[in-house]
């Protein structure tokens, strides 16, 4: 178990592992700031889970310019908590924030966050098998290549039956990643259930 209480910075030059079993406590808007190389080598058996150590939701995982990430099994929940860092059509922060960066995350969820579980501005995400639910939208990606298969968007924001009009979407893309000369990158979503959303899926 690892507690950690405020923002914690990982420089470009550095890494940092998290290996399987490990649950990860943070503080009241506590985030991680990475700006090098992040793996969670969790497993089916033995997933790594972050979660809130108080009442207090935590902020979330950021991955800044040039910095990439590999969640195996990871579960996230009670994040996205930090108003100040709030990005997108919704106006909440998001659980997993990538700007000019890269994300791959295999298995496990983002699950029950006040926060959107993915914002993502200019990067590139694979989500392979993972549960989203029950977060203030399943993800914002702007102008990001994107891929998720095998995935599950399920109760956004919530399972109570009433439509909200706060953009609680599944999924939302605007605009599409370019390549060195300029071409359009082609995103994808396959073998993927969307249900009981309570805005656009």
């Amino acid at each position: 178990e690892i507690r950690i209480t405020g923002d914690l910075q990982l420089s470009a030059a550095s890494s940092l592992v998290i290996e399987s079993g490990v649950r990860v406590l943070l503080g009241d808007k506590a985030t991680l700031e990475i700006a090098g190389q992040l793996n969670v080598e969790g497993t089916a058996e033995r997933p790594v889970l972050f979660t809130r150590a108080s009442d207090a939701a935590w902020g979330g995982i950021r991955l800044l310019s040039g910095s990439s990430a590999t969640l195996e099994h990871a579960w996230i929940l009670a994040a996205g908590g930090d108003r100040a860092r709030a990005w997108g059509h919704s106006h909440s922060q998001p659980v997993v924030w990538l700007d000019h960066a890269e994300l791959v995350m295999r298995g496990g969820a983002v699950l029950d966050n006040p926060g959107k579980a993915f914002g993502a501005d200019a990067s590139r995400v694979v989500l392979d098998g993972v549960l989203v639910s029950r977060c203030d939208t399943g993800g914002e990606f702007a102008k990001s290549e994107v891929h998720v298969r095998n995935g599950h968007i399920l109760e956004m924001p919530d399972a109570d039956g009433i439509s909200n009009d706060d953009d609680n979407d599944g999924i939302y893309i605007s605009g599409a990643a370019e390549d060195a000369s300029g071409q359009p990158i082609e995103s994808s979503i396959e073998s993927t259930v969307f249900a009981v959303g309570e805005d656009d899926g």
